[in-house]
Protein backbone atom coordinates (compact mmCIF):
# COMPACT_ATOMS: atom_id res chain seq x y z
CA UNK A 1 0.00 0.00 0.00
CA UNK A 2 2.86 2.12 -1.29
CA UNK A 3 1.66 5.91 -1.38
CA UNK A 4 -1.06 6.13 1.47
CA UNK A 5 -1.45 8.40 4.18
CA UNK A 6 -1.42 6.44 7.49
CA UNK A 7 -5.13 7.45 8.50
CA UNK A 8 -6.32 6.32 5.03
CA UNK A 9 -4.74 2.47 5.93
CA UNK A 10 -5.81 2.96 9.30
CA UNK A 11 -9.54 3.28 8.41
CA UNK A 12 -9.39 0.82 5.86
CA UNK A 13 -7.86 -1.28 7.60
CA UNK A 14 -10.45 -0.38 10.54
CA UNK A 15 -13.31 -0.89 7.99
CA UNK A 16 -11.82 -4.09 6.96
CA UNK A 17 -12.30 -5.76 10.39
CA UNK A 18 -15.69 -4.64 11.13
CA UNK A 19 -16.74 -6.37 7.64
CA UNK A 20 -14.87 -9.79 8.47
CA UNK A 21 -16.89 -9.88 12.10
CA UNK A 22 -20.02 -8.86 10.42
CA UNK A 23 -19.24 -12.13 7.91
CA UNK A 24 -18.29 -14.23 10.99
CA UNK A 25 -21.85 -12.78 12.85
CA UNK A 26 -23.35 -13.63 10.03
CA UNK A 27 -22.09 -17.20 9.40
CA UNK A 28 -23.42 -17.60 13.62
CA UNK A 29 -26.41 -16.36 12.80
CA UNK A 30 -27.34 -18.99 9.55
CA UNK A 31 -25.87 -22.03 11.50
CA UNK A 32 -28.16 -20.97 13.96
CA UNK A 33 -31.23 -20.47 11.86
CA UNK A 34 -30.81 -23.25 10.00
CA UNK A 35 -30.06 -25.80 12.87
CA UNK A 36 -34.15 -26.20 13.36
CA UNK A 37 -37.24 -25.72 11.29
CA UNK A 38 -38.31 -22.93 13.86
CA UNK A 39 -41.00 -22.42 16.63
CA UNK A 40 -43.86 -22.34 13.93
CA UNK A 41 -43.92 -22.94 9.69
CA UNK A 42 -44.45 -19.47 9.45
CA UNK A 43 -41.57 -18.05 11.55
CA UNK A 44 -39.36 -20.98 10.47
CA UNK A 45 -39.66 -19.51 6.96
CA UNK A 46 -39.81 -15.41 7.79
CA UNK A 47 -36.47 -16.95 9.78
CA UNK A 48 -34.90 -17.70 6.99
CA UNK A 49 -36.30 -15.47 4.53
CA UNK A 50 -34.73 -12.52 6.74
CA UNK A 51 -31.02 -14.47 7.40
CA UNK A 52 -31.54 -14.83 2.80
CA UNK A 53 -31.69 -11.18 2.75
CA UNK A 54 -29.70 -10.11 5.91
CA UNK A 55 -27.08 -12.41 3.91
CA UNK A 56 -27.20 -10.15 0.92
CA UNK A 57 -26.69 -7.11 2.37
CA UNK A 58 -23.93 -7.80 4.96
CA UNK A 59 -21.74 -9.63 2.36
CA UNK A 60 -22.69 -6.24 -0.17
CA UNK A 61 -21.34 -3.94 2.19
CA UNK A 62 -18.51 -6.61 3.44
CA UNK A 63 -17.51 -6.12 -0.34
CA UNK A 64 -17.30 -2.46 -0.05
CA UNK A 65 -15.74 -2.17 2.83
CA UNK A 66 -12.77 -3.85 1.32
CA UNK A 67 -12.79 -2.10 -1.58
CA UNK A 68 -13.36 1.65 -0.45
CA UNK A 69 -14.73 4.28 -3.01
CA UNK A 70 -16.23 7.52 -3.86
CA UNK A 71 -19.08 6.57 -6.65
CA UNK A 72 -19.45 10.51 -6.87
CA UNK A 73 -16.33 11.40 -7.83
CA UNK A 74 -15.00 8.35 -8.83
CA UNK A 75 -12.28 7.61 -6.65
CA UNK A 76 -10.99 4.62 -5.80
CA UNK A 77 -8.02 2.55 -3.48
CA UNK A 78 -7.48 -0.02 -6.12
CA UNK A 79 -6.25 0.35 -9.92
CA UNK A 80 -8.93 -2.82 -11.01
CA UNK A 81 -12.50 -2.83 -12.66
CA UNK A 82 -13.94 -3.83 -9.56
CA UNK A 83 -13.51 -0.65 -8.11
CA UNK A 84 -15.56 1.36 -10.87
CA UNK A 85 -18.30 3.15 -9.97
CA UNK A 86 -20.50 0.95 -12.18
CA UNK A 87 -19.23 -2.17 -9.88
CA UNK A 88 -19.81 -0.17 -6.98
CA UNK A 89 -23.14 1.20 -7.62
CA UNK A 90 -24.36 -2.42 -8.60
CA UNK A 91 -23.58 -3.32 -5.44
CA UNK A 92 -25.15 -1.02 -3.55
CA UNK A 93 -28.37 -1.49 -5.22
CA UNK A 94 -28.51 -4.79 -4.89
CA UNK A 95 -27.70 -4.81 -1.04
CA UNK A 96 -29.95 -2.04 -0.56
CA UNK A 97 -32.82 -3.91 -2.13
CA UNK A 98 -31.89 -6.68 -0.14
CA UNK A 99 -32.31 -4.43 3.45
CA UNK A 100 -35.40 -2.66 2.58
CA UNK A 101 -37.12 -6.26 1.81
CA UNK A 102 -36.19 -6.79 5.43
CA UNK A 103 -37.65 -3.97 6.49
CA UNK A 104 -41.22 -4.74 4.51
CA UNK A 105 -41.07 -8.64 5.86
CA UNK A 106 -40.71 -7.78 9.69
CA UNK A 107 -43.96 -4.61 9.15
CA UNK A 108 -45.77 -7.49 7.06
CA UNK A 109 -45.38 -10.40 9.75
CA UNK A 110 -46.30 -7.99 12.70
CA UNK A 111 -49.84 -6.67 10.90
CA UNK A 112 -50.67 -10.33 9.50
CA UNK A 113 -50.22 -11.79 12.81
CA UNK A 114 -52.95 -8.22 14.36
CA UNK A 115 -54.82 -8.68 11.29
CA UNK A 116 -53.93 -5.22 10.66
CA UNK A 117 -54.45 -4.48 6.53
CA UNK A 118 -53.19 -0.89 6.57
CA UNK A 119 -50.22 -1.94 8.21
CA UNK A 120 -49.56 -4.87 5.85
CA UNK A 121 -50.50 -2.27 3.13
CA UNK A 122 -47.62 -0.46 4.08
CA UNK A 123 -45.22 -3.30 4.29
CA UNK A 124 -46.02 -3.76 0.67
CA UNK A 125 -45.45 -0.20 -0.64
CA UNK A 126 -41.68 0.17 0.96
CA UNK A 127 -39.91 -2.17 -1.22
CA UNK A 128 -41.44 -0.36 -4.38
CA UNK A 129 -40.64 3.06 -3.09
CA UNK A 130 -36.81 2.32 -2.54
CA UNK A 131 -36.79 0.66 -5.83
CA UNK A 132 -37.97 4.06 -7.10
CA UNK A 133 -34.78 5.64 -5.08
CA UNK A 134 -32.09 3.65 -6.73
CA UNK A 135 -33.36 4.76 -9.88
CA UNK A 136 -32.62 8.21 -8.67
CA UNK A 137 -29.39 7.03 -7.28
CA UNK A 138 -28.31 5.80 -10.66
CA UNK A 139 -29.06 8.81 -12.51
CA UNK A 140 -27.36 11.24 -9.88
CA UNK A 141 -24.00 8.74 -10.19
CA UNK A 142 -24.76 8.67 -13.82
CA UNK A 143 -25.02 12.59 -14.50
CA UNK A 144 -23.53 13.60 -11.52
CA UNK A 145 -26.66 15.79 -10.54
CA UNK A 146 -27.41 16.16 -7.02
CA UNK A 147 -30.88 16.09 -7.60
CA UNK A 148 -31.00 12.36 -8.37
CA UNK A 149 -29.47 11.99 -4.38
CA UNK A 150 -31.82 14.63 -3.03
CA UNK A 151 -34.55 12.47 -4.25
CA UNK A 152 -33.14 9.63 -3.40
CA UNK A 153 -32.55 10.45 0.66
CA UNK A 154 -36.01 12.21 0.19
CA UNK A 155 -37.24 8.65 -0.59
CA UNK A 156 -35.64 6.61 2.07
CA UNK A 157 -37.02 9.33 4.33
CA UNK A 158 -40.44 8.80 3.87
CA UNK A 159 -39.77 5.01 3.73
CA UNK A 160 -37.92 5.29 7.51
CA UNK A 161 -41.87 7.13 8.27
CA UNK A 162 -43.99 4.96 6.72
CA UNK A 163 -42.00 2.12 8.58
CA UNK A 164 -42.15 3.86 11.90
CA UNK A 165 -45.90 4.52 11.54
CA UNK A 166 -46.53 0.73 10.26
CA UNK A 167 -44.19 0.14 13.46
CA UNK A 168 -46.04 2.38 16.14
CA UNK A 169 -49.31 0.84 15.36
CA UNK A 170 -48.54 -2.26 16.52
CA UNK A 171 -47.37 -0.70 19.66
CA UNK A 172 -50.87 -1.25 21.88
CA UNK A 173 -51.59 -4.91 21.39
CA UNK A 174 -48.01 -5.82 21.72
CA UNK A 175 -46.52 -8.33 24.49
CA UNK A 176 -44.10 -6.77 26.90
CA UNK A 177 -40.81 -8.34 25.10
CA UNK A 178 -42.38 -6.93 21.76
CA UNK A 179 -43.37 -3.63 23.18
CA UNK A 180 -39.47 -3.24 24.09
CA UNK A 181 -38.40 -4.03 21.03
CA UNK A 182 -40.95 -2.07 18.90
CA UNK A 183 -40.26 1.29 21.24
CA UNK A 184 -36.67 0.36 20.28
CA UNK A 185 -37.04 0.49 17.10
CA UNK A 186 -39.26 3.97 17.30
CA UNK A 187 -36.25 5.25 18.95
CA UNK A 188 -33.79 4.85 16.72
CA UNK A 189 -36.10 5.42 13.71
CA UNK A 190 -36.40 9.09 14.91
CA UNK A 191 -32.59 9.20 15.73
CA UNK A 192 -32.04 8.19 11.56
CA UNK A 193 -35.18 10.41 10.60
CA UNK A 194 -33.54 13.46 12.46
CA UNK A 195 -29.90 13.02 10.61
CA UNK A 196 -32.19 12.52 7.28
CA UNK A 197 -34.08 15.54 7.69
CA UNK A 198 -31.56 17.98 9.10
CA UNK A 199 -28.44 16.73 7.25
CA UNK A 200 -28.23 14.55 4.83
CA UNK A 201 -31.31 15.65 2.26
CA UNK A 202 -30.39 19.31 3.37
CA UNK A 203 -26.54 18.54 1.81
CA UNK A 204 -27.68 17.10 -1.64
CA UNK A 205 -30.88 19.90 -1.93
CA UNK A 206 -28.13 22.77 -1.28
CA UNK A 207 -25.01 21.07 -3.53
CA UNK A 208 -27.88 21.28 -6.46
CA UNK A 209 -29.16 24.61 -6.02
CA UNK A 210 -24.96 25.23 -5.87
CA UNK A 211 -24.57 23.15 -9.28
CA UNK A 212 -27.25 24.80 -11.01
CA UNK A 213 -26.12 28.75 -9.84
CA UNK A 214 -22.29 27.60 -11.23
CA UNK A 215 -23.65 26.42 -14.47
CA UNK A 216 -22.25 22.99 -14.29
CA UNK A 217 -22.76 20.75 -17.03
CA UNK A 218 -23.92 17.34 -16.04
CA UNK A 219 -23.28 14.84 -17.72
CA UNK A 220 -26.16 12.48 -20.31
CA UNK A 221 -27.42 9.04 -18.44
CA UNK A 222 -25.70 7.98 -22.10
CA UNK A 223 -22.71 9.25 -21.12
CA UNK A 224 -22.54 8.40 -17.22
CA UNK A 225 -22.61 4.68 -18.68
CA UNK A 226 -19.17 5.29 -20.51
CA UNK A 227 -18.02 7.49 -17.37
CA UNK A 228 -18.82 4.73 -14.62
CA UNK A 229 -16.60 2.52 -15.90
CA UNK A 230 -13.65 4.81 -14.90
CA UNK A 231 -11.71 5.30 -11.73
CA UNK A 232 -8.94 7.04 -10.03
CA UNK A 233 -6.41 5.86 -7.31
CA UNK A 234 -6.62 8.48 -4.80
CA UNK A 235 -3.89 7.86 -1.45
CA UNK A 236 -4.11 10.51 0.54
CA UNK A 237 -6.75 11.93 3.59
CA UNK A 238 -7.71 14.81 2.14
CA UNK A 239 -9.25 12.86 -0.53
CA UNK A 240 -11.11 10.31 1.64
CA UNK A 241 -12.12 12.58 4.54
CA UNK A 242 -15.75 13.35 3.36
CA UNK A 243 -16.39 9.47 3.26
CA UNK A 244 -15.13 8.51 6.90
CA UNK A 245 -17.66 9.42 8.64
CA UNK A 246 -21.17 8.07 6.43
CA UNK A 247 -19.09 4.85 5.10
CA UNK A 248 -17.90 4.12 9.16
CA UNK A 249 -21.59 4.40 10.03
CA UNK A 250 -23.10 2.63 7.14
CA UNK A 251 -20.64 -0.53 7.46
CA UNK A 252 -21.60 -1.26 10.72
CA UNK A 253 -24.19 0.32 12.27
CA UNK A 254 -26.65 -0.54 9.57
CA UNK A 255 -25.23 -3.74 9.03
CA UNK A 256 -25.76 -5.16 12.69
CA UNK A 257 -29.33 -3.66 12.58
CA UNK A 258 -29.69 -5.98 9.26
CA UNK A 259 -28.29 -8.92 11.44
CA UNK A 260 -30.21 -8.34 14.10
CA UNK A 261 -33.44 -8.21 12.24
CA UNK A 262 -32.69 -12.27 11.71
CA UNK A 263 -33.59 -12.70 15.19
CA UNK A 264 -35.52 -10.14 17.00
CA UNK A 265 -38.08 -9.71 17.83
CA UNK A 266 -38.38 -12.84 19.16
CA UNK A 267 -42.22 -13.94 19.34
CA UNK A 268 -43.83 -15.69 22.29
CA UNK A 269 -43.64 -19.48 20.46
CA UNK A 270 -39.98 -19.04 20.02
CA UNK A 271 -39.94 -17.63 23.59
CA UNK A 272 -41.63 -20.44 24.78
CA UNK A 273 -44.43 -18.56 26.19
Amino acid sequence: MEGFDTAVLVWWGGLSAIAILNLLLLAGSARRVLAGPGATEELGRYRRAQLLFSAIYVVGCASRSFILRSDGRRYAMFDSFVTSVFVGRTTATVAEMAFVVQWALLLYLLSKRSGDGLGMGLAKVLVPIIAVAEVFSWYGILTTNAFGHAVEESLWTVTAVLFMVGIAMRVRDADPVLKRFLVASIAVCLLYLAYMITTDVPTYYFRWQEELAAGKDFLTVAEGFGDSMRWEVKRTWADWQREVVWQSLYFSLAVWGSLLLIHLPRFPAERGD
